[in-house]
C-alpha cells in the first residue's frame, strides 16, 4: 500500500504559511506555520510535523498491541485501547548535526 500527502508553503520561516492534504482526505489543506511548529504550545494555531508523527506512532502502537494481545487470547471479542505519544524537538549543540547525541 502506497499513500501520499502534500504540502504547500508560502512566504518567508518566520512568516509564511503552509497547508497539508493527505490522500485520504484525513487532512485537507489543514493548515501549519512557523508559529504552530517552534512558538504555539497550545496547539491552537494548527499542526506541525512533530504532532502528525505522534498521532501515527500511537495509531500503528494500539492496532499492534490489539494484534498481540488478540494472539494471547487475553481480550474479549470487542475492547478499547488507547494510546498516547508525545514528541518534540531538541536542539542539538552542533549545528551541522542532523540527530540528538
Amino acid at each position: 500500500m502506497k499513500r501520499h500527502a502534500t504540502a504547500h508553503w508560502s512566504g518567508n520561516l518566520a512568516d509564511g504559511k503552509g497547508s497539508l492534504t493527505t490522500q485520504s482526505g484525513a487532512l485537507s489543506d489543514h493548515a501549519y506555520s512557523f508559529k504552530a511548529r517552534f512558538e504555539d504550545e497550545s496547539g491552537t494555531s494548527g499542526t506541525n510535523p512533530e504532532e502528525l508523527l505522534a498521532a501515527a506512532h500511537a495509531g500503528c502502537f494500539t492496532m499492534q498491541l490489539s494484534h498481540l494481545l488478540a494472539e494471547t487470547e487475553h481480550l474479549p471479542p470487542i475492547w478499547i485501547r488507547n494510546a498516547s505519544c508525545r514528541s518534540s524537538r531538541k536542539r542539538v549543540a552542533d549545528s551541522k548535526s542532523r540527530a540528538a547525541p
